[in-house]
């Protein structure tokens, strides 16, 4: 049974309102334990653990709420890297799930297709922007990032990719060429395509530490110098991600 601050409201975490309620200071030694456990069955590239981190293991979630291993609440700003953009568990969405999987859990794709994914395509045909009609509905953000990479080369018939110092775009090859963390890449160097990797213009964390409001770098100068510049090293630029 797990246990939780004396300050927390527990009807506010039953909504997932609750606020912040730190029993103790996170990692825990559930959180410990767990990494631990699943240091030695995972490969090193699934998770933080072997560059010596210890992550904060989740238990439940609810709304806005995350609750780990350890009994800690937290408030979740990410909204789960923006998969529960509608609120963790749901209700809505947990129904919907329910009783979707006792009619049918998996139907095989483009091969053999469901009413469902007809009139999620056409919902999301009339709902988009623009001319932007046609939707390709992937399993993963990883899945997405290849698929756009794909459409971006195939339409510029150009091959280039420029991304951004800090950003994650998942582990799959292709996503993993955009990504910039050296301890994912660093095994399939040689499988990566091609992608060149600029700061990001973002003042709060410029990366020469300016407090000037021209930084080179922050107000997208650097940028438009490799976009423009024919002695930058980058040409052939199918996409910006």
């Amino acid at each position: 049974m797990q246990t939780y601050s004396s300050n927390l409201n527990l009807q506010a975490l039953e909504d997932g309102t609750a606020l912040p309620a730190i029993v103790t200071p996170p990692p825990g030694p559930q959180s410990r334990e767990l990494s631990e456990r699943l240091g030695k069955v995972e490969p090193p590239t699934s998770s933080v653990i072997p560059r010596g981190q210890t992550p904060v293991f989740w238990e439940r979630t609810r709304g806005a709420n995350i609750v780990d291993a350890d009994g800690n609440v937290y408030v979740d700003l990410t909204a789960g890297f923006c998969v529960a953009t509608a609120g963790h568990s749901n209700p809505r969405i947990v129904q919907a799930i329910a009783k979707q999987s006792e009619k049918m859990m998996h139907s095989q794709g483009g091969v053999n297709p469901n009413r469902n994914r007809v009139e999620l395509a056409e919902k999301l045909s009339d709902r988009a922007p623009g001319n932007l009609s046609v939707s390709h509905i992937a399993n993963t953000g990883a899945e997405a990032v290849e698929t756009a990479l794909k459409t971006a080369r195939i339409f510029t018939g150009k091959h280039k990719i420029i991304a951004f110092q800090g950003g994650f775009h998942g582990k799959t090859t292709g996503a993993l060429s955009v990504s910039s963390q050296n301890y994912y890449r660093a095994p399939f160097q040689n499988m990566l395509a091609d992608t060149t990797h600029v700061p990001y213009a973002y003042p709060y964390r410029c990366p020469t530490h300016s407090d000037e409001d021209d930084c080179f770098f922050c107000d997208g100068g650097y940028l438009e110098h490799v976009l423009t510049m024919p002695d930058s090293g980058v040409a052939d630029v199918a996409a910006i991600i």
